[in-house]
């Protein structure tokens, strides 16, 4: 069950809808699941809490920024399996991943069951950079950065890691598809000092 609230949404009504218009404040949830014994057969037991905050925002002409901090725990784990285990998932070697929900440079995956802290950032420039170099406005081609922050007490371990990449986005039919190439540093306290390239490839909504 997730339940989330935005301060102040401002919205405006048409004759058989409501349409959202936005609010200078990110949104509040608390996601919650619960391992139920003995329904339906059910052995699990389990309880699992999260709060985030999350929210996406233009600055001026300089581009668009989004982040997403999260942080939770097991309330109960009387009855916990595996495959029920709340991971910080290692990450691929070649994909660029969902930067406000995982990490591209995190070398381990790590279960927890006591409380995290996990934060990410990224911003589009929107070509309010590429597009002052010459020619390169027409290439349509965009930048990005980003940054993550995890902290898992439970194993001592910090984590944090920066992005830059170049990405361009193509019609296809009625779909518009995001290419991009990046580049990512990362660090730690149980880990070496690294960088790595990645690619995604994401079709747009």
């Amino acid at each position: 069950m997730t339940l989330s609230y935005i301060p102040f949404q401002k919205y405006m009504r048409e004759p058989h809808r409501k349409v959202v218009l936005g609010s200078k404040w990110p949104e509040f949830y608390v996601y919650y699941e619960k391992g139920i014994p003995k329904l339906l057969g059910s052995e699990i037991n389990h309880d699992y809490i999260r709060f985030g905050i999350r929210q996406s925002f233009k600055i001026s002409t300089f581009g668009t920024s989004s982040y997403h901090t999260t942080t939770g725990k097991f309330l109960n784990s009387k009855d916990l399996r595996e495959v029920d285990y709340k991971y910080h998932r290692r990450s691929d070697q070649l994909w660029f991943s969902n930067p406000l929900y995982s990490f591209q440079d995190l070398d381990t995956s790590l279960p927890t069951l006591d409380w995290y802290y996990e934060a990410h950032f990224i911003h589009h420039f929107n070509g309010a950079l590429i597009n002052k170099i010459p020619f390169m406005k027409k290439t349509r081609i965009t930048s990005v950065a980003g940054t993550g922050y995890l902290w898992v007490p439970e194993h001592n371990w910090q984590h944090y890691e920066f992005f830059v990449g170049l990405e361009r986005i193509f019609k296809i039919t009625k779909r518009r598809i995001r290419l991009g190439l990046y580049v990512t540093f990362s660090d730690g306290n149980q880990s070496d000092y690294r960088n790595s390239f990645k690619i995604s490839f994401s079709v747009l909504d």
